[in-house]
């Protein structure tokens, strides 16, 4: 059963099953809301304000408002105590009566935030960046004490300052503490371990106006400053734009496949599973909007239910896709466990989120999913579909070793990040990349299984296309790129003295104004260079790029060779045919290829097209087909045939048709597809396919010679079987009777005859004698032959009398023999207590009849005409028996017309007279005698020419 079969037969009673087309309206209605928030939040995205800083929460609360020295350290003004003796204290009070608790000569651990290494602060762990960006000092009580502090309770701390950022351009410096914007403190979430805006800081920043100078209150080294900050638009990172590119591209593809084959409930799910995950692409562009209005709240809202709701999903799709894997389906307790945890799982979030959604612990929904995946894994590895198609089943594990390779990914790297793990920020960032595998693989086993039916396919010259112009854009890029980084760099030439006896290089530079004209002379160089290294680069990658694409040129001269290689070797039209398709294919580059041959009447050889599309096939055509073929003077397209012929060619993809000539003789036709490289055949590919056939023309001549002398050498072979076959259908020797001396020969004109004889029923009593002649020669007589033969054998069983078994015989043959077509026969009975012959006749000689009483040869002709020629009536009537007394020495001759019409040279016949002759003057010779000597007598009378007609003969001589 396939796979839609089983589908169907599944599920009749689903909603979805019934209504796939409003399946197709909720696909395209999801699609459209995905396709505008990502359009909403990719403008919101490019247009928020943005001030290119990297804003992080304070190290500590105590500022070093001086620099002081102890030992052989020193702490700069701007710095931070972290801890005092290995405690953090949360007031300047605190350190105050810590200090007055100590001696004055005690030594004190101090452990300061270094500012000047914030610039590594965007590649540390958030939980130990402030520690191990620390310096830890030994001081005395008196080196240091809480007059260098100042409490901060509220501030900023700026880490990092983009370059031409907004900040940047103001004067804002990494190290600065930014203590106000407007007069206004932001604030950050303490219960998360990371640095992010609380929601009224948040929506303050963003909600800043743009093109107005916003004074930000700094201090930097404890001194109050103002900088007016003029802010810039967001505009569009690179990480940003790929999460755009990720978005559509799994948007194009959930929407494809809802449409396309929304009539299963695999591709459904799956649709869905796509659709969702580009709108968690799409929201998280702007995931913390400026403005958190009921639209935000609801899409962030949304966000997190469907970020859930997703694995479920997802995994009931893996039930389905590509397989259903029955043994799961089957059991409806393990995907309702799985959806109703996550519907408990929407629940609490959803309460969660309408009361306080700042106080989400994000680890307990982490911890959920994170088993049910685990639950999944090792139900699919327990429930395999062994029972599916081996097709199916590398599908199967190719989408779900990507789908395990993702999620594993996701949740490993989420468990370690909980664990306090680090990794980089470029990976944490870049991480969602690995995504692209699915919709890959999801590609590849369609394209390559061909699954439900659903087939991508880009035609190749498209592909070429795209191909190409990325090829010499990414040459374009890397140049304008190169020739970007040369142009800032600036080499300091030194003054080279050149005379006619030696080139010296010293150690003095040149001036200014002439380095920067050797450095102009230096870039002109290099840019010529690199442009020809990147030039040859893209000869090279087009040249592969052909290739793989089937656009390099024809190449004559191995066609040349490869045609004159086949002029020289023997083929059957067969063999011939296959392997001139298979090359012109590979020649000219095409999909497929096909050719028909005609025969010297015109005909389709064989009624068969051969067809090579890197497989053989045949085609059935039929003959009134490719008439038109013959009337073409050169190459033709299949759509202007005749309509009956275009559809035919159409259907089985030829786009042109080329008549095989010699001499104006046609011999066949060529039958082209369409180009590997999916572009019109050009007018050098026309003449191209026109040369080779003219060559090929020769090989095909020479293959229908050999052709006909295959088939006559195997007709002879054939034949000379059939002879040796009705020879042996003859009797090999005469039935041995006390008082009758037999004998019988027969030689046929051709390989094969229509003569036969038989001898039927022989006893010591009775003896039936049968000798038929069958009109016409060669092997259509040779199979009537047969068939009667075999006839008058069954025949005598249950009609002993001559005349009743020929009577009988011809109504079996009168309807079902050819009307051109007749059979004589001779049926004698000879009773041996008798002494008595009872004969009809149909058609045939008569009778030769030698009696001893009176020395003379008599004719015996009863009437009767050919079986066959008559129906019963005609040939009841016409037929009578006759009884002969015989005495012992009585002769009994029976002939075919091979004997008595033989002709000699000069025209003349043997006839009747000499073969009485012959018996009248041999009658005291055995039979076996007298046959020697009247086969001798006529190959003498004609003189050994060929021999015209069957010769049958038998006699029987009466001896006791």
């Amino acid at each position: 059963m396939g796979q839609n079969d089983i589908e169907s037969s599944k599920s009749d009673s689903r909603f979805w099953d019934r209504h796939y087309k409003q399946f197709r309206i909720l696909i395209i209605i999801f699609s459209v809301i995905i396709f505008s928030a990502l359009a909403i939040d990719s403008y919101r995205n490019a247009t928020t304000v943005f001030t290119g800083t990297h804003y992080m929460r304070l190290p500590s609360k105590f500022y070093v408002a001086k620099t002081f020295s102890a030992q052989y350290d020193t702490v700069l003004t701007g710095s931070f105590l972290l801890q005092v003796n290995g405690k953090i204290f949360d007031s300047l009070s605190q350190i105050k009566e810590f200090y007055e608790g100590i001696g004055s000569d005690s030594l004190v651990k101090l452990v300061f935030f270094n500012h000047n290494k914030a610039k590594y602060l965007e590649d540390e762990d958030e939980k130990k960046k402030f520690v191990m960006m620390s310096d830890t000092i030994i001081a005395k009580k008196s080196d240091f004490n809480d007059s260098y502090l100042l409490q901060l309770d509220s501030g900023t701390y700026i880490a990092l300052t983009i370059p031409n950022g907004a900040t940047f351009n103001a004067g804002v410096k990494s190290g600065d503490v930014l203590l106000a914007i407007k007069g206004v403190s932001l604030k950050f979430r303490e219960e998360l371990p990371y640095e992010m805006f609380t929601t009224p800081s948040l929506r303050y920043l963003r909600s800043l106006p743009l093109n107005e100078h916003i004074p930000f209150l700094l201090l930097r080294n404890n001194q109050l400053i103002v900088k007016d900050v003029t802010l810039n638009t967001y505009g569009v990172r690179t990480i940003h734009l790929l999460l755009i590119i990720y978005s559509l591209i799994f948007l194009c593809f959930g929407a494809f496949l809802g449409i396309k084959e929304s009539g299963n409930i695999g591709i459904r799910l799956t649709s869905l599973a796509f659709l969702i995950i580009a709108f968690q692409f799409a929201t998280s562009l702007n995931y913390n909007p400026p403005d958190y209005d009921a639209v935000s709240f609801i899409k962030i809202m949304m966000t997190n239910i469907l970020g859930i709701f997703m694995l479920s999903v997802i995994i009931h799709s893996l039930n389905y896709f590509p397989s259903p894997n029955e043994k799961i389906i089957n059991k409806k307790i393990y995907i309702t466990v799985i959806y109703s945890v996550i519907l408990v799982l929407v629940a609490v979030l959803t309460v969660w989120f309408i009361i306080d959604f700042e106080k989400i612990i994000g680890t307990i929904f982490f911890a959920v999913m994170f088993g049910l995946v685990l639950f999944y894994i090792v139900l699919r590895i327990i429930k395999r579909n062994k029972n599916a198609p081996a097709e199916y089943r590398r599908a199967s594990v190719i989408i779900f070793s990507t789908w395990l390779i993702i999620t594993m990914n996701s949740f490993v790297i989420g468990l370690f990040y909980r664990l306090g793990v680090k990794f980089p920020q470029w990976f944490s960032e870049y991480n969602f990349l690995l995504m692209i595998l699915i919709p890959v693989s999801y590609f590849f086993v369609l394209r390559r299984y061909g699954i439900y039916g659903i087939d991508f396919h880009i035609k190749r010259n498209v592909q070429y296309n795209l191909l190409s112009v990325f090829l010499y854009l990414v040459l374009f890029v890397a140049f304008v790129f190169i020739l970007g980084k040369l142009s800032q760099t600036e080499i300091n030439f030194p003054y080279i003295r050149f005379s006619f006896t030696d080139v010296v290089v010293t150690s003095s530079l040149l001036s200014q104004d002439a380095n920067i004209i050797y450095n102009k002379i230096f870039f002109m160089l290099c840019s010529l260079v690199i442009a020809f290294i990147l030039l040859k680069i893209g000869k090279y990658s087009q040249n592969f790029i052909n290739k793989i694409y089937y656009r390099q040129k024809l190449d004559y001269r191995t066609a040349q060779n490869e045609l004159i290689n086949l002029i020289q070797t023997k083929f059957t039209i067969d063999s011939l045919a296959i392997i001139l398709v298979e090359k012109i294919t590979k020649l000219v580059r095409l999909k497929k290829a096909g050719a028909i041959f005609f025969d010297e009447k015109g005909q389709i050889w064989e009624n068969k097209i051969y067809v090579f599309d890197n497989k053989n096939c045949e085609l059935e055509i039929p003959q009134d087909l490719c008439r038109p073929v013959k009337i073409l003077k050169t190459y033709f397209p299949v759509e202007g045939l005749p309509d009956n012929c275009s559809e035919y060619f159409i259907e089985n993809k030829f786009k042109y048709v080329f008549p095989v000539k010699i001499k104006e003789k046609l011999l066949g036709a060529l039958f082209t597809g369409e180009k590997l490289s999916e572009i019109q055949m050009k007018e050098e590919d026309f003449s191209f396919v026109t040369s080779l056939m003219s060559n090929a023309a020769v090989a095909i001549e020479n293959a229908f010679l050999y052709e006909e002398l295959r088939m006559q050498e195997r007709m002879k072979n054939e034949l000379e079987v059939a002879r040796k076959i009705q020879l042996a259908s003859l009797p090999q020797k005469v039935p041995e009777i006390p008082d009758l001396d037999i004998c019988a020969v027969s030689f046929p004109a051709y390989e094969v005859g229509g003569d036969f004889y038989d001898f039927l029923n022989g006893t010591a009593d009775e003896i039936t004698v049968v000798v038929g002649d069958v009109s016409g020669k060669g092997t259509s007589a040779a199979l009537y032959m047969s068939k009667i033969q075999g006839i008058f054998q069954t025949l005598k069983e249950f009609y002993p009398s001559p005349r009743n078994m020929l009577t009988k015989a011809n109504q079996l043959l009168y309807k079902h023999i050819d009307s051109k077509s007749y059979i004589t026969a001779i049926g004698a009975n000879f009773s041996i207590k008798e002494k008595k012959i009872s004969f009809a006749r149909a058609g045939h000689l008569p009778l030769y009849h030698y009696n001893t009483l009176n020395s003379s040869v008599v004719k015996i002709q009863p009437g009767g005409i050919g079986l066959g020629l008559g129906d019963d009536d005609i040939f009841n009537n016409s037929i009578e028996e006759i009884s002969v007394n015989y005495n012992i020495g009585d002769i009994f001759v029976f002939v075919s017309d091979g004997i008595t019409e033989a002709i000699n040279k000069d025209g003349d016949q043997f006839g009747d007279e000499r073969l009485k002759f012959i018996i009248t003057s041999n009658n005291g010779k055995t039979s076996k005698e007298i046959c020697r000597v009247i086969i001798e007598s006529v190959n003498l009378f004609t003189s050994n020419m060929k021999q015209f007609d069957d010769m049958t003969l038998v006699i029987v001589k009466s001896v006791s």
